[in-house]
């Protein structure tokens, strides 16, 4: 898959979607929404025959300034992992990853790696609270 099969992609895509090419990846601004209102952007970025996607750490970032000075806690790593696992995303190294392989469904890939920051980025309102609700 090139950047130029990724660009078809998504000028199919309706208005929810919209990207813009940065560097060596392109930024797509998705209609999932933080807490706070602010879009979740994904970024794409072809390697070989997959593209990767990630969120360059913008949804660990975005948790790090809600919790200001408190400090995260086992139990919410343990939740950010189990949710990474049931979206079939990978955490490294503070991102949120997933790999499109040729043939694969782009969008499906894209929806579950902003699922996965909207659902990580909901541990705020436990946060907030004081807790991590199971």
């Amino acid at each position: 898959m090139s950047l130029n099969d990724i660009e078809q992609i998504m000028r199919s895509w309706n208005e929810l979607f919209t990207w813009q090419e940065i560097d060596d990846y392109y930024r797509i601004r998705t209609p999932f929404l933080y807490p706070d209102g602010d879009y979740i952007d994904l970024f794409c970025k072809t390697e070989g025959n997959a593209v990767l996607i990630t969120d360059l750490a913008e949804t660990i970032g975005w948790l790090e300034i809600q919790r200001s000075s408190m400090c995260d806690t086992p139990m919410e790593d343990k939740f950010i992992l189990d949710i990474c696992n049931s979206y079939g995303v990978e955490f490294c190294q503070g991102e949120l990853q997933a790999w499109c392989s040729l043939g694969d469904n782009l969008a499906e890939v894209l929806a579950r790696v902003a699922q996965a920051a909207l659902q990580i980025s909901g541990l705020w309102f436990s946060i907030r609270a004081g807790r991590v609700i199971p």
